[in-house]
């Protein structure tokens, strides 16, 4: 039986690629917001990754196939998302699309403090991206860097299979490719355990979003996601030992993009527990 892996890109992606939508000052007139996107979801509550594996289409899981869906939905007074529409999935026809939509019922949004501006009525997107490893991975396999892909904008904003909604100040309607990368150094877990277990942060999903040097050093790298400070600074503290290579494994230059590292800190931290007890 295989293991499942799932990366849940549930953040903005947009913020991924500079420069991203700035923050909109309060209108005068709440009606105007309607329909207007939120561009960089406050999330109180994402999909788990055990409820996430769940909606794994069955034939893809039979298959080994990785795949991707984004979903739209219109925001409630609470939080909470309704009238949801897919926008895409690729695979096309496999059931990511489905399983994403069965998915928003997990999502809720922060409600807004009284000088903020409203958000029912207002649309927001997520994406989820599942992955599939083929052969069993034990626990102090899994390490820093895991499951990081390149963004890339489409130079066509129409929907493209595999691509994600990455709007900008110029390009409103931008759209993005995923490309996965495999690193050509990354910490060993032994390397990165202790500054996984000293953030006490056992649950959650970060990521850092990072440009890359001709070298294959990473650059300016944004963290997002809600953890605490002390994770935030182990993040930031693991780039030096990361080093990307020249292009994605589908042959996209990495110059052309952003890195995204997604950290579920639920196995990082199992895997660091796994290897401090074996030394």
């Amino acid at each position: 039986m295989s293991r499942l892996k799932l990366s849940a890109l549930v953040f903005a992606l947009a913020c991924a690629l500079p420069p991203t939508l700035a923050a909109a000052e309060p209108p005068q007139d709440p009606s105007s917001l309607r329909s207007e996107l939120i561009s960089k979801p406050d999330w109180v509550r994402t999909p788990g990754l055990t409820e996430a594996m769940r909606k794994y289409p069955e034939r893809a899981m039979h298959d080994g196939v990785s795949g991707m869906a984004e979903v739209q939905c219109t925001v409630r007074s609470d939080g909470s998302l309704t009238d949801c529409e897919l926008l895409g999935e690729s695979p096309a026809g496999v059931g990511f699309g489905e399983g994403a939509l069965k998915l928003s019922s997990k999502y809720l949004l922060r409600r807004p403090s009284a000088s903020q501006p409203p958000i029912a009525g207002r649309q927001v997107r997520y994406v989820l991206y599942w992955t599939m490893e083929r052969h069993p991975v034990a626990p102090r396999s899994y390490r820093v860097g895991v499951g990081a892909v390149l963004i890339t904008p489409l130079k066509d904003a129409d929907p493209v299979k595999g691509s994600i909604a990455c709007a900008t100040t110029k390009s409103p309607d931008q759209r993005c490719g995923l490309h996965q990368i495999q690193w050509l150094v990354s910490p060993s877990l032994e390397e990165s355990a202790p500054a996984i277990l000293a953030t006490n942060q056992t649950t959650g999903l970060s990521q850092l979003s990072c440009g890359v040097g001709p070298d294959g050093e990473l650059s300016s790298c944004k963290p997002a996601g809600q953890v605490s400070d002390a994770a935030t600074a182990a993040m930031i503290g693991f780039v030096p030992g990361l080093k990307a290579p020249p292009a994605a494994m589908d042959g996209t230059p990495l110059s052309e993009g952003v890195i995204v590292i997604i950290f579920d800190w639920a196995r990082l931290s199992q895997a660091a527990r796994v290897v401090s007890r074996v030394r």
